[in-house]
């Protein structure tokens, strides 16, 4: 471009500089959207790993005392410091004699969040009527 007298003007006239600026400035928010995403999945990731430790904590302790037949049993983790944190037992026959399936839920009651733990657990069958040797 030149002007009257000829000369060539050097530099970005108003708009081009006011179009980059937005460009920027498009460009820096969809950045920080993006790590704001990137942390809030991050976060989810790390509770939906702590409640299934968690879970994987009681299945074992219940397997360990027999308890895991006591359908309906629940509780809290209150004594580790998780006192939002709350786990519940479901046991239901599998339809295979002896064969029961057991359910571990534990749900962050802040958050709403829920996992849940299956296994299968074989019931020794009661001997009835065998003779002492």
């Amino acid at each position: 471009m030149t002007t009257s007298r000829g000369r060539r003007r050097v530099g970005f006239s108003l708009i081009e500089a006011l179009l980059a600026v937005i460009l920027l400035g498009l460009g820096i928010a969809a950045a920080v959207g993006s790590a704001g995403a990137a942390a809030e999945a991050r976060s989810k990731v790390r509770e939906r790993e702590l409640l299934t430790r968690l879970a994987a904590s009681i299945a074992d302790d219940l397997r360990a005392s027999g308890d895991d037949a006591n359908n309906g049993l629940s509780g809290d983790f209150s004594d580790t410091g998780y006192p939002d944190i709350v786990w519940s037992l479901e046991t239901t026959p599998t339809g295979i004699t002896n064969l029961d399936s057991v359910w571990v839920t534990v749900e962050n009651r802040a958050t709403g969040l829920q996992q849940k733990l299956q296994y299968l657990v074989y019931r020794r069958p009661e001997q009835t009527g065998v003779a002492a040797p």
